[in-house]
């Protein structure tokens, strides 16, 4: 086990600069009961070995996030060892001891389930999802088991003092346990462990912080009020970000965007259902009206960063990290657009209705291939648009997370900035891939198009003035003059594929992000040059179809299942080439269209 200083020197600087994120400790308690640990190390109960547990594993997490002054960490020490050498001896150590308190107390406490949380965060950040996942799996089964979900009273072996305290710090610990479970479960198309309504009754309930005094009044007006006359504020409580997250959690849990398919007569599984886009406004119409318009005035989307003098430390960054989560749920709620426009592409191959037929018969066809009603046809049209600009407000937010971080060129492993890089620009060039070319596409009038065209069914009419808007979830989009453009998406895109080459040298998941990005980027820019030649030619005509992606010349699906055992994000590909990530997968050139 590595000495005292080596620890210290981490637990510090895991509080100072990491808890913020997930926030499975509190700093206070947790800091007290660790000077209580070391003045009582030769204390052998199994708390107080878990406890021993809990530090290691928080040693091994903040190792992750450490900032290197060398190549690979190759020379760096911290007094006098190794990050090799702590970060096997604290892995070594901890996982041994775990085992035995498991075989000690199949029950366990609470800070079982903190260093369990812990593990599976390192997992995370070491590009390992499928460890990631299990880890999750096995912290909740540990909640359950240690019963923190319950609040009838702490358990009589409690690790932070009994008594309400601990009872408190059951529910904050439970409440980031299911914004994980969520999150991933949702992620992955997995079931999630936890019961769905189980949080309603496990929201932390204690502010452990004061309130902010007021800022003096602005003018002179009211020289006589001074600040001491004024009410203090309420600041939000760090934890507040970690209860709209799970809000955010079970409102996903209710309105799931993907039934389950039921069975069918001879007992094999029926094919889910498919996209319904009335279904899908529907969820979002709930969406905006009832979780958005809920949210703390300091977490709104449209409210400015609050004066850093005047709100918590870490608000800015907690602020990020919930429009990220917002953004990513309105883009899963019409993931299965991205299929139908998928299958919608291929009916138009099989049909040889792809731009090269002439005349009434393939316009007829062309404007009826998906036989949906007319306003069904209007809802995907605003859909892809919605899904589009909240693909790019997620990267605004992956940005300034960035930035606000450490600074944009600043190495991480902080899995929110690699993971929604590589998701929200995934979506805009799968858009681009599948519907980029197309008349009745994503683009605003007059993008790429000579003026009156793009307008889709009905040109000029209800569709134009459906899609004219510029928002999203009540934000004025003020890029490219307000404008959904080709040009704007392709260089989102970039942006996010240039982040992810900068932090693929420490991050394993970001190299195979790079993989994936690039070769979608590289399609999506062939697709734009072979519309912008189809729109140069006499009369628009052209021998290729102006929206379909030339495949890539080494593109093999014989080499799919190798490329999957490479990607970090292979673990994560589910079965199902329908799924969100198969589709993802298959994009990146291994299916032709």
């Amino acid at each position: 086990m590595p000495q005292r200083e080596v620890l210290d020197f981490l637990v510090q600087y895991h509080i100072r600069e990491l808890n913020w994120i997930k926030l499975v400790i509190h700093e206070t308690t947790f800091l007290y009961r660790y000077q209580q640990w070391w003045a009582n190390h030769d204390a052998h109960s199994v708390a107080d070995v878990e406890f021993a547990v809990l530090i290691l594993r928080i040693c091994t997490y903040a190792l992750q996030f450490l900032p290197s002054q060398t190549p690979n960490h190759a020379g760096d020490t911290i007094h006098g060892m190794s990050r090799g050498d702590i970060l096997r001896a604290c892995t070594d150590v901890a996982d041994s001891l775990a085992r035995a308190c498991v075989l000690l107390d199949a029950k366990g406490l609470l800070v079982r389930v903190q260093h369990l949380l812990y593990a599976a965060l390192r997992a995370s950040c070491e590009g390992r999802t499928d460890q990631f996942w299990d880890g999750v799996v096995s912290a909740c089964r540990a909640a359950l088991r240690a019963g923190i979900h319950m609040d009838g009273g702490a358990p009589a072996t409690a690790c932070y003092g009994g008594g309400e305290m601990e009872r408190e710090l059951n529910r904050r610990t439970f409440c980031g346990l299911y914004v994980l479970d969520s999150h991933l479960a949702r992620q992955l198309d997995r079931t999630p462990i936890l019961p769905d309504d189980l949080i309603t009754t496990n929201l932390p309930q204690m502010r452990f912080i004061p309130d902010l005094a007021r800022p003096p009044p602005e003018t002179s007006t009211s020289a006589s009020t001074s600040t001491s006359t004024l009410p203090p504020t309420p600041a939000p409580d760090p934890i507040t970000e970690r209860v709209l997250q799970a809000q955010l959690g079970l409102f996903w849990r209710r309105h799931p965007p993907n039934p389950k398919p039921s069975p069918s007569n001879d007992g094999t599984a029926k094919t889910a259902c498919p996209y319904d886009p009335a279904a899908a406004e529907r969820r979002h119409e709930a969406f905006v009206t009832t979780y958005l318009a809920a949210l703390p005035a300091c977490f709104a989307l449209a409210a400015p960063d609050p004066d850093p003098s005047m709100a918590p430390p870490r608000l800015a960054l907690q602020r990020r990290l919930l429009q990220i989560a917002i953004y990513d749920s309105v883009c899963w709620n019409h993931r299965g657009l991205l299929v139908l426009l998928q299958q919608q592409k291929q009916q138009q191959q099989q049909q040889g209705v792809v731009g090269g037929e002439e005349g009434e018969k393939g316009e007829r066809q062309r404007h009826h291939r998906l036989r949906l009603p007319a306003y069904k046809r209007v809802l995907l049209r605003v859909q892809k648009r919605r899904m589009a600009r909240a693909a790019m407000r997620e990267l605004v937010a992956v940005r300034e997370l960035h930035a606000l971080f450490g600074g944009g060129g600043v190495q991480t492993r902080f899995a929110a900035i690699i993971f929604n890089s590589f998701e929200a620009a995934t979506v805009l060039l799968l858009l681009l891939c599948l519907c980029g070319g197309e008349p009745d596409g994503l683009f605003d009038v007059g993008e790429g198009k000579g003026e009156g065209e793009g307008q889709g069914e009905g040109e000029g009419g209800e569709d134009a003035e459906v899609d004219a808007g510029d928002e999203i979830l009540g934000l004025r989009w003020d890029a490219d003059g307000g404008r959904l453009t080709r040009e704007g998406m392709l260089r989102a895109a970039e942006e996010a594929l240039e982040r992810l080459r900068a932090l693929a040298g420490v991050s394993e998941m970001a190299a195979a992000g790079v993989e994936v990005v690039a070769s979608l980027l590289e399609r999506a820019k062939k697709g734009a040059e072979a519309d912008q030649t189809s729109r140069e030619l006499p009369g628009g005509a052209s021998a290729t179809p102006v929206w379909t992606i030339p495949p890539p010349e080494d593109s093999d699906l014989d080499e799919l299942p190798d490329w999957m055992s490479r990607s970090a994000f292979g673990s994560v590909m589910p079965g199902d080439p329908n799924s969100f990530f198969g589709l993802q997968l298959h994009n990146s050139g291994f299916l032709l269209f």
